[in-house]
């Protein structure tokens, strides 16, 4: 059945107010408005300012022509969208209703009519009023669309030739409409080059076969010759026989895209090789903990994957690199800053690629996307292992200076001890005769006293306190020397191996401290293999120390040094011992086997001869003890030797000044038995005023470095101050402070070590005062030349 029409306005034009009447009531059911109009000009008053839908127009009317007037009505711009139907009351042939219909009439009613008649003809022509209307608003919504698209609309026929454009598009390529319907062909826009593929890939694997081409990229060629990129989809319209009847596509210039694509490659271009160089590892990840990238530390030294088998990965699909429950670890720490943002810092242990656990700084920060939103999480890995290495030789360093500087004050006061101890066993043994048993516990008292000067010595060489008397020093012999003892000393188990560079070199020291490290060092190791033996490896050459070799070892300069390798194949050392190998008196032995001073005072030396020395342990790997010193390149010659002949012992007259009162009385009585003269004093205060009392009264001065009120050094510059050329010999226990230009300044000749022995401290007098005697004498010439 079909579709009634939608309720509609209806013009009636009839001069017959009974015939509009009687209209009106029939088709008050069909309209929701009806308007009605007299003549002519009511008629065109009404229609422009209702716009009905349908006009029922009087062909006789008493001011105008129904024809005449429907030709105006259909004509107005303004009045399309209503039909007009011609009525006549009375019989009309079919050339006057052709007339009519020529007029531009929708139909024609000629009366009488029924009223079923009526309302059939009125309602069939509003239906197709109606669907007319709906086409129109379709056209025009179309239109609308096609035009006030900002892409570019076309529609091609099936010879490739251009039906239509939008504006877009003509303005896109600078064509006018007609301009583009003028040329041979659609592919006219197109470069030559896309035109083969644009056919087989596009129009006939596509378009024919499916109908829609689906988006793609080309060229189009402007009216100005000038080439720019688009993105173009294609949709093709068959007939009846399915053959294209034509085509329209939507075009977009994606000119700024592909600038904005260029750019973007060219920036993560620069982000990849950024990253790249970057020797920290670098990773990022998105809200569900996949990894979105990395650079190549993290890939291969980190996870030990190629960047491919990472990029799509969790945590935990690499669980056979990274254990699942330090994975569980990293997830929770990535959650925690994705649902809180910001940053996020924080130190682990990573098991690395090579199988070396490494200390790592995980910095970490959120990412936002384009809406601001959290997208995943970013993270650096800072490597902290060096540094961490060398905070703990830093910590050691420190560690081992303040132990140092305990043992040097308590080796200063031993001193003081022991001298005493010394001196007087020595004059018991010259005063009393002692014999037999007596004598022999004296021995044994000066033998211990002896072993305690040793051990002091030890202490101050390892607190860097102990007064070395440097000189060129050529290696190679002095540990050909001590590899020589050591063969003689180790047992037959321990198999002992050498590699020495004969061309080594040369270091500014001590021979006989140089002689002491590898002794102690091989010592130690000999220890260490025990009775099972094993094998023991000395090796020496030369090697140039560069700048990325200091950062880990601080006090290691650049340059040339000399390499000193003592390994041993013993059962190696736990890292909590390996810690402690080189403090005093830390010791694995047994009570009686040894004091812990041996690394101790190779540690003092080494770090004294601006070297350093580090170990290499590990449990059943045995030990590595390495030395590096500073290595010179040309050795100064030595001053002439000075004679061998022996000279005269000279009397003399000596202030004695230590504010230990127990060594003025050694010292007094020892000088006393060898012939000198001898005023003690145990205050600097009272030997100043006393040797201000009488200034010629003394030969020479023998005075304690460490005193209250005045220190040794501080009386001598006030005794020069009194008598300049008196001769100073100057005793420490403790360190020597003063070098020896400002030594030579104040006036000090001798700089002693205690505990001193006689035999010694008498040698010390004479050669102050030999040099007394030669500054004496060139004086007396100067003046004799003088005058």
């Amino acid at each position: 059945m079909p579709r009634k029409p939608q309720p509609a306005s209806i013009l009636i034009v009839d001069d017959d107010a009974r015939t509009v009447a009687t209209t009106a009531r029939i088709l008050r059911d069909v309209a929701h408005t009806l308007f009605t109009a007299r003549n002519g000009a009511e008629c065109l008053e009404i229609a422009h300012r209702e716009r009905p839908d349908l006009i029922l127009l009087e062909v006789v009317l008493p001011d105008a022509d129904g024809r005449e007037l429907c030709h105006r009505i259909k004509s107005d711009p303004a009045l399309t969208g209503s039909f007009v139907v011609l009525v006549s009351g009375q019989r009309v042939s079919r050339e006057a209703q052709a007339e009519g219909l020529e007029a531009l009439a929708d139909g024609y009613i000629v009366r009488p009519v029924t009223k079923r008649e009526l309302i059939a003809r009125v309602e069939a022509l509003l239906r197709i009023q109606q669907a007319d209307r709906r086409v129109r608003e379709s056209e025009a919504r179309y239109r609308q669309i096609f035009e006030g698209s900002r892409d570019g609309f076309v529609v091609v026929d099936a010879e490739a030739r251009i039906l239509d454009a939008n504006h877009a598009f003509c303005e896109m390529l600078g064509y006018t409409l007609d301009e583009l319907r003028e040329l041979p062909s659609f592919y006219a826009l197109t470069p030559k080059r896309w035109h083969a593929w644009e056919r087989e890939e596009i129009w006939e694997q596509r378009l024919l076969e499916y109908g829609f081409s689906g988006v793609y990229e080309k060229e189009y060629t402007r009216k100005d010759g000038t080439v720019f990129p688009v993105a173009l989809q294609a949709y093709c319209v068959f007939d009846e026989e399915h053959q294209p009847e034509y085509l329209w596509g939507v075009a977009r210039d994606i000119t700024e895209r592909k600038r904005a694509e260029a750019q973007l490659r060219e920036h993560s271009g620069f982000l990849e090789n950024l990253m790249e160089t970057i020797p920290s590892p670098i990773f990022y990840k998105d809200e569900e903990g996949r990894y979105q990238g990395c650079n190549r530390t993290f890939a291969e030294e980190i996870i030990g994957l190629p960047k491919q088998q990472i990029i799509g990965a969790t945590l935990f699909d690499l669980s056979s690199r990274i254990p699942r429950e330090l994975a569980r670890t990293y997830d929770e720490a990535d959650r925690r800053l994705l649902a809180q943002g910001g940053t996020q810092q924080y130190e682990a242990q990573v098991l690395c690629a090579d199988g070396v656990r490494r200390d790592f700084l995980f910095s970490k920060a959120t990412y936002v996307d384009t809406r601001g939103q959290i997208a995943g999480v970013i993270g650096v890995m800072l490597d902290l292992t060096e540094r961490k290495e060398i905070e703990e030789q830093l910590r050691q360093t420190q560690k081992m200076e303040a132990i140092g500087t305990l043992a040097g004050g308590i080796a200063h006061d031993f001193n003081n001890i022991l001298a005493i101890i010394l001196g007087f066993t020595e004059l018991a043994l010259q005063e009393a005769e002692a014999q037999g048993s007596q004598r022999r516990l004296l021995d044994q008292v000066l033998r211990a006293a002896e072993r305690g000067r040793s051990l002091t010595a030890q202490i101050l060489t390892f607190s860097r306190q102990s007064e070395l008397e440097r000189r060129p020093v050529d290696v190679v012999p002095i540990i050909r020397e001590a590899i020589e003892f050591l063969r003689a000393s180790l047992p037959t188990t321990i198999e002992l191996h050498e590699k020495i560079d004969l061309e080594s070199g040369i270091v500014f020291g001590d021979a006989t401290q140089v002689h002491q490290v590898l002794i102690n060092l091989g010592t130690n190791a000999a220890q260490a293999m025990g009775e099972t033996g094993g094998r023991l490896e000395i090796s020496l050459d030369a090697i140039e120390v560069r700048s990325g070799q200091t950062g880990r070892h601080p006090g290691l300069r650049l340059g040339p040094h000399l390499r000193l390798v003592v390994c041993d194949s013993g059962p190696g050392m736990q890292p909590q011992v390996a810690e402690r190998v080189f403090e005093p008196f830390f010791t694995t032995k047994a009570a009686g086997e040894g004091t812990g001073m041996g690394l101790a005072v190779v540690h003092g030396i080494v770090r004294d001869h601006g070297g350093v020395i580090t170990l290499r342990t590990a449990p059943g790997e045995g030990s590595c003890f390495q030395v590096l010193l500073p290595r010179i390149r040309e050795v100064v010659e030595a001053d002439a030797s000075r004679s061998s002949q022996a000279d005269v012992v000279r009397k003399a007259r000596v202030l004695l000044v230590d504010d230990e009162v127990s060594i003025v009385d050694l010292d007094r009585r020892r000088l006393s038995r060898m012939g000198y003269d001898v005023t003690g004093r145990t205050s600097s205060v009272e030997a100043l005023e006393a040797f201000r009392a009488n200034p010629e009264r003394f030969d020479v001065v023998i005075t304690d470095m460490t005193m209250p009120n005045l220190t040794g050094a501080q009386l001598s510059v006030e005794l020069r101050k009194i008598r300049p050329d008196v001769p100073i010999i100057l005793c420490t226990g403790y360190m020597h402070i003063l070098e020896p230009e400002e030594a030579h300044r104040i006036g000090i000749r001798e700089i002693l070590t205690k505990p001193v022995p006689g035999a010694e401290l008498s040698a010390a007098i004479q050669r102050a005062l030999r040099s007394d005697d030669a500054a004496a004498h060139a004086a007396a010439e100067r003046r004799n030349a003088e005058s």
